[in-house]
C-alpha cells in the first residue's frame, strides 16, 4: 500500500528533544562510529531537523525503522537501503533541500498539469520534487512499467522498494555487460513505448537511470522528470528518451543501430515529422 502524508502531526515535542537521539537511531551504523569529513557532510546538509522530522513520521507510521547502508550519493538526493518495520529492506531516497540543481527542476514542473502554483522557494520546489517523483512512480508501477513500488513519502524523504539481491544494490546498465544487448534495449524500448501509450514520457532515460538484476530483469529509476503528455516539452523529450538509450547501446556493444527506426517504433511518423530533432 501507498501513502502520502497530508494531515500536519505534532510529533516534533513528542521525538525531538534531542535530535542526536534520532540521528543514533535511523543512521546506518558506519555513519554512528566515523567522523570523516564526509559523514559530517551528510549529518549536516541531508540530515537537518526538518528531514529528521520527516523520517520520525515515516518510522511512526511503519514503513521505516532505520538506514543501514549508502547505496548512491548525487548531486540532487542521497539514498539509503534501509529497513521498515517488519525488518524488510527498503530504499530511502533523500532529496538535498542545498542542491543547486532545483532551478533545473522547474521545466519539469511548470507545464506540468498535475502541479500547479508552484512557490519559487527552495524547500518548496524539493518537498514538490519529492512528490512528483512519488506519483510517477505509482503511475509507472500501476502502467506495468519495472520501477521500484513506492511506499510513502513526507517533505524530501521517499521510502519505495528496495532493488537488490541479498541486501547488495543492483548495478547501473552503464556498469553492467550484457549477453545480449538487443534484447534489454528492445524491452527498454517497448517501456518507453508503453508509458507513452498510457500518456507518460520519462523525460530523463539513459543507463545511469536503469537498474539490473540480470539479463531478464531490470529497473527504471530517478523518475522526477516524468511528465504527462500534456506537457509542452513531452514529445521532445520522449524523442530524447529513444535517441539516448539506442545511442548508449550503440556506443557500448558497437551496434550500428538506427535510433529514428527506435523512435518511430514509439510515437509514429507523424508525431515523428512535427518533433524529432536529430
Amino acid at each position: 500500500m501507498s501513502v502520502e502524508f497530508n494531515e500536519e502531526e505534532n510529533l516534533e515535542d513528542e521525538i525531538f528533544e534531542v535530535d542526536e537521539e534520532l540521528l543514533r537511531q535511523i543512521l546506518p551504523k558506519r555513519f554512528r562510529k566515523e567522523k570523516t569529513i564526509e559523514d559530517r557532510e551528510i549529518e549536516n546538509w541531508v540530515f537537518d531537523r526538518p528531514t529528521l522530522i520527516a523520517l520520525a513520521k515515516l518510522i511512526n507510521k511503519g514503513y521505516l525503522s532505520e538506514l543501514v547502508s549508502t547505496i548512491s550519493m548525487g548531486k540532487e538526493a542521497n539514498v539509503f537501503r534501509g529497513k521498515d518495520s517488519a525488518g524488510f529492506p527498503v530504499a530511502v531516497k533523500i532529496y538535498k533541500k542545498d542542491t543547486t540543481l532545483f532551478k533545473d527542476m522547474m521545466p519539469y514542473l511548470d507545464g506540468d498539469p498535475r502541479f500547479k502554483r508552484i512557490k519559487r522557494k527552495r524547500s518548496h520546489i524539493i518537498y514538490t520534487w519529492c512528490q512528483k517523483e512519488f506519483k510517477n512512480l505509482q503511475e509507472f508501477y500501476e502502467i506495468g512499467v519495472p520501477v521500484p513500488k513506492p511506499f510513502a513519502y513526507r517533505d524530501n524523504v521517499l521510502v519505495m522498494e528496495f532493488i537488490g539481491i541479498n541486501d547488495i544494490p543492483a548495478p547501473r546498465l552503464k556498469d553492467t555487460v550484457l549477453e545480449d544487448p538487443r534484447e534489454m534495449l528492445n524491452s527498454i524500448i517497448e517501456d518507453i513505448r508503453k508509458l507513452y501509450e498510457n500518456g507518460f514520457v520519462h523525460a530523463d532515460m539513459s543507463e545511469y537511470n536503469i537498474l539490473v538484476k540480470d539479463e531478464s530483469e531490470y529497473y527504471i529509476i530517478d523518475v522526477g522528470q516524468g511528465v504527462p503528455l500534456a506537457h509542452p516539452m513531452a514529445y521532445r523529450w520522449v524523442v530524447r528518451d529513444v535517441v539516448n538509450i539506442v545511442n548508449y547501446f550503440n556506443r557500448r556493444y558497437k551496434l550500428g543501430l538506427d535510433p529514428k527506426k527506435y523512435v518511430l517504433e514509439v510515437i509514429g511518423e507523424e508525431i515523428l515529422a512535427d518533433y524529432l530533432m536529430l
